[in-house]
């Protein structure tokens, strides 16, 4: 009798961590659907992951403070979200990333059939949704959603590489544009997935129950604090993310339309004046940033850039990929990096930090710039700086 009150005290702990992410999720969950705004539809994508994530925690927390026992109606609560949370949460990254996002809500669909079809089940009798809840067919259906999960989780992935990669040629400061948190969340949301599904063939204990109340409620904490602060990031031009299938189709039709009048070497020379002229545009792009030190402000785009030397944005990222085999970001950050290297050998190094140098020359941290120095350079600024001296 001792060791059952003490194996139930265990798990009315587990069900109080629970309980305290219901609180939190539900709380951050409507508040930002309270806040949200046409012109923002992120908001209203990441209130409704919060409450579907926060929401799963119910039936678990029933069970172990034993209420389904008295209740037994509430065994069976609509509030599987295995379909629904990582297509909102793929939602909410398409928003508020630097790429145009259509409304397309195909892939919330499963999710919404799925919550449609528990609600219904729920007002059965409970000898019926036993049968429908432990059939085969279910059993099926529910890993058929946990494979569809991990598909969503890996295209949210991708997109935010995509992202990251566009970010890096439109702006110079990626700090807080790179969604790399967003990365690491989805990450360890498959790891949890996977090792949930692993858990599930042994043994339930107690340190192992535990272990995974306090990483989920930490994971609903931690996404709804940085997605709450994290600010949409707006294009600064637009670009065209096309399927397969179109860019396929355009290549096709530009090649018919080419076809009559391309020869081996009138492409060759073709090509090689379009090398040229990107090349003079990088130095025209090189030269202007470097006469006016636009390398020094901080926040500097590519529009701010390409407006300089009346381009199109587009046009010049492509010359400096083209030609410079670097992004915009890495590029400017080259001409930082030669003024620190210069800074840090002259007697300025000697009134001025690393981190003050860092702000000399346009960076906003001694983390970013200890990173770009590192990736430039190959070494540490203060190891150059003992090298060279």
């Amino acid at each position: 009798m001792h060791f059952y009150t003490i194996l139930d005290l265990n798990y009315n702990i587990i069900s109080l961590i629970d309980i305290l992410g219901v609180i939190q999720g539900v709380i951050l969950g409507s508040l930002l659907l309270f806040v949200h705004q046409s012109k923002r539809k992120s908001t209203l994508f990441l209130g409704l992951f919060i409450l579907a994530y926060s929401l799963e925690f119910i039936p678990s927390i029933l069970t172990d403070i034993k209420l389904v026992e008295y209740y037994p109606q509430l065994t069976y609560l609509p509030f599987d979200f295995i379909w629904l949370m990582f297509p909102l949460f793929y939602k909410y990254v398409r928003h508020i990333s630097v790429f145009p996002e259509k409304s397309n809500y195909i892939y919330l669909y499963p999710g919404i059939l799925s919550f449609i079809f528990q609600l219904i089940i729920f007002f059965f009798p409970l000898e019926i949704q036993t049968t429908i809840y432990e059939s085969i067919p279910y059993l099926l259906f529910s890993l058929l959603g946990i494979l569809y999960s991990i598909w969503i989780a890996i295209k949210t992935v991708q997109w935010i590489n995509l992202h990251i990669g566009e970010v890096h040629n439109q702006f110079s400061k990626t700090e807080k544009r790179e969604l790399q948190w967003a990365k690491l969340f989805v990450i360890i949301g498959l790891l949890f997935i996977i090792s949930s599904i692993f858990a599930a063939f042994f043994k339930e204990s107690f340190w192992v129950a535990l272990l995974f109340s306090l990483v989920n409620v930490a994971l609903l904490y931690w996404v709804s604090l940085r997605g709450i602060l994290q600010k949409n990031i707006s294009p600064l031009f637009q670009n065209v993310v096309s399927s397969s299938t179109t860019i396929t189709a355009t290549s096709q039709l530009s090649n018919n339309k080419k076809t009559s009048n391309f020869t081996p070497e009138k492409g060759e020379v073709q090509e090689k004046e379009s090398l040229e002229k990107q090349e003079l545009l990088v130095k025209k792009v090189t030269d202007y940033i470097i006469l006016n030190k636009l390398y020094i402000k901080e926040d500097l785009t590519i529009v701010e850039v390409a407006k300089a030397v009346k381009k199109h944005p587009k046009t010049v990222s492509s010359a400096i990929n083209k030609v410079r085999n670097v992004n915009f970001n890495t590029y400017i950050n080259t001409f930082r990096i030669e003024k620190a290297k210069e800074l840090l050998l002259s007697p300025i190094a000697q009134n001025l930090s690393i981190e003050g140098i860092s702000n000399e020359v346009g960076f906003n941290s001694k983390s970013a710039f200890y990173a770009a120095f590192k990736k430039i350079v190959g070494t540490t600024p203060t190891l150059y700086q003992k090298q060279n001296s």
